[in-house]
Parts: structure tokens; sequence; C-alpha cells
């Protein structure tokens, strides 16, 4: 346990919820671009890494498919559709 401990104490953090810097795009404009890009309707949220970056992971239904959606939190721009 101390060991899980340890290994989550040095991951990288990114807060949704803190003011962006100058440099980085807010979960709503994520948000906002990734309904634009597929459409449907928000399922789930979250920030993580991904391949060394920073990104939102926005979570969308739409008919009854599920697709997950990346964005750059420094640049915005759809990492995958």
């Amino acid at each position: 346990m101390v060991l899980l401990c340890a290994l989550f104490l040095q991951a990288p953090l990114v807060n949704a919820y803190a003011e962006p810097s100058e440099s980085q795009i807010t979960l709503k404009q994520a948000t906002e671009t990734a309904l634009e890009s597929f459409g449907g309707e928000v399922l789930k949220t979250e920030t993580a890494e991904q391949d060394g970056r920073s990104v939102y992971k926005i979570r969308l239904v739409k008919n009854g498919r599920v697709k997950e959606i990346l964005i750059d939190i420094h640049n915005g721009k759809v990492l995958n559709l």
C-alpha cells in the first residue's frame, strides 16, 4: 500500500477545475470542441496524459455509440476521431 501511495504522489496531476494558464484551454472549451466534432451527449470528462501530453478525455454517446474524444489541453486540437 505504501508503494501505491508513493507512485500516486509522483504522478503528474492536471486539475481540470483550476484556472487555465494562457496556453491552456478550459474543460468547457474542450467539451464544446468535442461536441462540435462528434455530437451527442457528454457522459464523462477527465484529464489524462496521452503520449506524453496533457489531454482532456471527453466521452460522448450518440445513437447508442460511445466515443472518447481526446483534446490537447494546450492547443485545443482534437487528437482522434
